[in-house]
Parts: structure tokens; sequence; C-alpha cells
């Protein structure tokens, strides 16, 4: 707007640190602001951002003389200012219509713009929808120069599959700003239950973090708070490789899928935790506790055998042969007869082949 120059000058200038401490500078420079921005039907102008930058913003209401007449202003916060262009950013699929509010130096709308450019720009090109039609953002155009935008990532799909979704690359590294942008995008899916009521870039940024190798453990166990309601994406976050302890015990307490228990019983770092254990081993699954059956050494072994040995004898002997030499030890020939017993004759003979390693009877 031509008539905020002067007030810019003034609070770009020596004059900012004196307006600070005077309020009823700041209530005044506040109320034709927002005469301005209400007549150009903008939520954000230069001068409202430059007195939020400058810390030039007024505290309590006040009496303002303004176009010829005495007004009582009730100032706003300037989150409560910031909140339309946010709900704007956060609308946004393409980086580059960004550009609109990178003249503007508020720290918190700066923060803003930042991640979420981060994390557009890490999602890739495969997992992007068909762009929107163009809006602009609720702002008044600034005459300060547009902060340049980055490179976009060298981000490349590899493989898309139903049980563990998509993978990029493996020469691919992710920023740590593009990495804290995503898990802001991924808080989107927060209370959401089916894939489907999600946004496409949120579920975009969460695909990208989950097939991102190399995401920290932290990272990962913040982007399961946001989506520990959806089964598929459970399933490929304790599947990574980054999983934890911690995150196993909460995915297996947060729910009874058992996509989800069968995914962490894969995990022998897992199925050696105690607690784990105890969680599994109540399942009804004689996949799941074939799983447990694979660690020999625990003693429970015989009490799992026994469980499953007729329901899926070929399960109980695979996981038997993979298991330990030492484990078998907790396992008497009397746990294997079912085994021994069998009318296959192929399972008759891998049941043979176990006694050795068994404890004498």
């Amino acid at each position: 707007h031509p008539d905020e120059r002067v007030p810019l000058a003034l609070l770009q200038g020596a004059w900012s640190s004196r307006l600070a401490t005077e309020d009823g500078w700041a209530l005044h420079l506040y109320a034709r602001a927002v005469r301005d921005a209400d007549a150009e039907g903008t939520a954000w102008t230069p001068l409202l951002d430059r007195m939020a930058a400058a810390g030039v913003w007024p505290k309590q209401r006040g009496r303002v003389f303004l176009s010829g007449r005495l007004q009582i202003v009730e100032p706003r916060s300037v989150e409560q200012h910031l909140e339309p262009v946010r709900t704007w950013a956060r609308t946004q699929t393409d980086p580059e219509a960004l550009a609109e509010l990178d003249g503007f130096d508020t720290p918190a709308l700066k923060a803003k713009v930042t991640s979420r450019r981060a994390a557009l720009q890490a999602v890739t090109q495969e997992f992007r929808a068909p762009a929107p039609a163009a809006t602009s953002a609720p702002v008044s155009a600034s005459d300060a120069d547009s902060a340049p935008i980055a490179d976009e990532s060298a981000v490349a799909a590899r493989t898309s599959d139903p049980i563990t979704g998509p993978t990029l690359a493996p020469e691919v590294r992710l920023t740590d700003a593009q990495v804290e942008g995503l898990l802001r995008f991924s808080q989107g899916a927060n209370g959401k239950t089916e894939l489907d009521q999600v946004r496409p870039e949120v579920r975009r940024a969460i695909d990208v973090l989950i097939a991102y190798e190399r995401l920290p453990s932290e990272a990962l166990g913040q982007l399961y708070q946001s989506c520990r309601r959806i089964k598929e994406w459970v399933i490929r976050i304790v599947a990574h490789g980054a999983a934890t302890i911690e995150l196993w015990r909460n995915a297996l307490r947060d729910n009874n899928w058992l996509e989800v228990r069968l995914a962490v019983a894969k995990s022998r770092l897992a199925r050696g935790d105690a607690v784990i254990r105890r969680m599994l081993s109540r399942s009804t699954s004689a996949d799941v506790i074939c799983a447990l059956c694979r660690d020999g050494d625990q003693s429970d072994l015989g009490s799992l055998v026994r469980r499953v040995v007729r329901v899926d004898p070929q399960g109980v002997l695979s996981a038997l042969r993979d298991a330990a030499a030492e484990a078998l030890v907790r396992l008497t020939p009397a746990d294997l007869l079912p085994l021994l017993q069998h009318e296959d004759a192929a399972i008759r003979d891998g049941a043979i082949a176990l006694l050795p390693r068994l404890a004498r009877a």
C-alpha cells in the first residue's frame, strides 16, 4: 500500500526500538495496517509483517483517531492474524506457490514457509497428485526480494508393492529440514483411521518418510504417533529398520491387528524383549507362535511348540530348523511326538533330524 512506505521506513530504522515501547503508537500503526488489509481483502501485509518482526505490536485495546473518527481498537495476536495464511500454505502442493510469502520476515511465518517447502520438495514426482488450480496467498505483496527456492531433492521412486509400499533409491539423502517438514506434514493424519481420510499431500509425505531407510529412530517414533490408527502405515513402520523396542511395544499395545503382530514377530530383536514376547505369545495366530519358536534359547519354547505343533506342523518344523543349535536343548522328543508320528514322510524325517539337538528324554 502506498501509505505504508513511511511507517515501514520507521520500523526498519532506529525508530523501531522506540516504537516498541510506545503502545499508543503501536496501536495506531496496527489500526492503520488492519484497515488497509481489510480494504485489500488480505490477512497479512508488509506493515503487519514489519510490526511483528520488529516487536512493535499493541498489547491492549485502546482508542485511535483514524479515518476521521475515534475508534475503539481491540488488537488480535500475531498468531490470530497468521492463521489464514498458514491455512493457505498447508493447502499448497507446489513449492513454487510459496514464493508469494518469501518477502515476509515474521519468524513464525518464515518457519511455516520453510517447513512446508522442504516437505513439498522432498516428495517425489511419483507421489504427486495433479496440481490443483492455483490460488493466491491471503497476503499483500511485499517489495522485498524473494528468497531463492532450494533445488528439489533428488528423490527417485524405486519400487512399490502392497506390503512394503514405495521405496527410495539408495543414494537419496534427505536433509534435516526436509525430514522435519515431512514430519509436520504427517501430523495431518492424527485421528484418522482410514487412508482415504488423509489429504493426498499428507499421504505422500508419510510414504516418503517410511520409505526413507536412513530415517532416524526418533523421527520414526514421531511418525508412528501421527498415523498409529491406520493399519497399512503401522505395518510398514514396525518393519522399518529404525524401529525400536519402545515403538514395537507401543504398536502392540495400541492395537490388536494380526498383520502388525506378524510384522513385529519377524524381528529377532523384538522377539528377544520379554515384554514384547509376552504380548506376542498371547496371539492365537499359528504364524506368530511359529515365529517365536525360532528363538530356541527362550524358556517358553516347549509350551509354544506344543501349542501349534498339531495346527501347523510344517511351520513348527521350519522354525526349529532355523533356531540356534543350543536352543533346542529345552525340548524333549515328547514335544515333537506329533511330528514324529505325522503321516507326511518329509515331516517325520525332518523331526528325526532334529532329535540329536534335543534334550534327552
